[in-house]
């Protein structure tokens, strides 16, 4: 987007949920130095990068870029509103990954002038002309979104390159292609008008209630009966949520889990309810040791499990909802065959083919290096690339290397 990046985990199509969500960290991403907001949410990482992130000279004498953002107003200099520091959108179109004639479909015009003066200003301070400087902005932002999505999925204890990424928000698809090769995946995915993905997520989702209560207990002195008892209230308070906001209790999907750990740690991990039903001792005890065997490739010998957290929810019944989307007919003003962007691996420019998203047919292949232009956000890939029109209308992308 532009002002923040964000990246989510979802292994067989379904995101973690946290319950403490962490705000702005710090210390490399690391859990635990951010601030945290104390909500159910999905489960992802966010860190300051984004189109409006500003670039500058740090007290080392390098070049960084953000966390600070210049926003809409007055925005990155080449939105000519009175904005001088250099940032990460005008660095993309600089570098030809943006089309100055068809920003939001040709409804706002870019001025390449004024982003070349700010990142020639910008490189001057740390020895670099100004494509130089673009191309490192471009750079330092891709790494630094990849270093947090590398993180989140390592604290998982996941595999990065097992992973397909799926590229939204506006500028995502300008970077997807490169912060996956970072993170040596091989595969992206690009679905229609992606620049509004988290509107049409907003509307797909499901609704939802939760409760929770805590009490840290040995499984072995765990009261069934009392827990029963929860259960049975939360889900009579969820149920009277659902119901105001349009779902019968006959439409509701029940789930549960509990949080448990060793005795002594600190840190818990989430055991999944089946049935909502209460759970016997000893299956409780299984499903935690396999679960804790699954993040941290083992158990601790001699351990004793303990409950640290109750869970229930309720999700309207049938899970997302799906809408059929039309492709964009809002083409840039100018019908581009070939477009000059920087190709990272000649480290120059050179002329690729330029196609805008509404003229492609399901079923349709491309070999990249390639550029795919629609109103709400432009797909560049700048790497050698075999790419396929999904039946539905999502690009999908086959690098042919990623870095290592």
């Amino acid at each position: 987007g532009g002002t923040t990046a964000k990246s989510c985990v979802a292994v067989d199509g379904v995101p973690d949920i946290t319950h403490v969500f962490e705000f702005a960290r710090e210390k490399r991403f690391k859990k635990g130095s951010g601030l945290p907001a104390v909500a159910p949410s999905i489960d992802l990482i966010e860190i300051g990068a984004g189109g409006g992130s500003i670039a500058r000279r740090n007290a080392l004498g390098l070049l960084q870029v953000g966390p600070d953002s210049a926003g809409s107003e007055p925005g990155p200099a080449c939105y000519a509103q009175g904005g001088n520091d250099a940032t990460v959108t005008d660095a993309d179109l600089v570098l030809g990954y943006l089309d100055p004639d068809g920003f939001l479909g040709g409804r706002m015009q870019l001025d390449v002038n004024e982003a070349r003066t700010a990142l020639a200003r910008i490189g001057a301070s740390v020895g670099l002309n100004e494509i130089d400087a673009a191309w490192g902005v471009h750079n330092i932002v891709n790494e630094n979104m990849a270093s947090a999505a590398r993180t989140h999925i390592a604290e998982k204890g996941l595999d990065a390159r097992r992973f397909t990424l799926v590229a939204t928000g506006g500028a995502g698809p300008v970077h997807a292609c490169d912060v996956a090769r970072r993170l040596r995946i091989s595969r992206i995915l690009c679905p229609i008008a992606s620049g509004v993905g988290s509107c049409l997520g907003f509307l797909a989702a499901p609704a939802r209630g939760d409760r929770s209560w805590s009490k840290v207990e040995a499984t072995a002195k765990l009261d069934r009966e009392a827990i029963a008892e929860r259960i049975k209230s939360a889900r009579a308070e969820i149920a009277e949520e659902m119901s105001a906001a349009g779902v019968s209790g006959d439409q509701v999907q029940w789930q549960g889990a509990v949080e448990m750990r060793y005795v002594g740690q600190g840190a818990s991990i989430e055991v999944a309810l089946e049935g909502l039903e209460t759970p016997k001792r000893e299956a409780l005890i299984d499903r935690f040791l396999e679960a804790y065997g699954d993040v941290f490739g083992r158990v601790v010998p001699g351990g004793v499990p303990e409950v640290v957290t109750w869970r229930v929810w309720g999700t309207a019944a049938g899970g997302v909802r799906h809408y059929e989307l039309s492709k964009s007919e809002n083409r840039p003003p100018a019908d581009h065959l070939t477009r000059s962007i920087y190709l990272p691996g000649t480290t120059a420019y050179g002329d690729v083919p330029e196609i805008a998203r509404a003229d492609l047919e399901a079923g349709q292949k491309l070999r990249a290096p390639c550029v795919v232009t629609e109103a709400e956000s432009t797909l560049v890939i700048a790497h050698a690339a075999n790419v396929t029109v999904l039946s539905d209308g999502t690009i999908e992308v086959l690098l042919d290397e990623v870095s290592g």
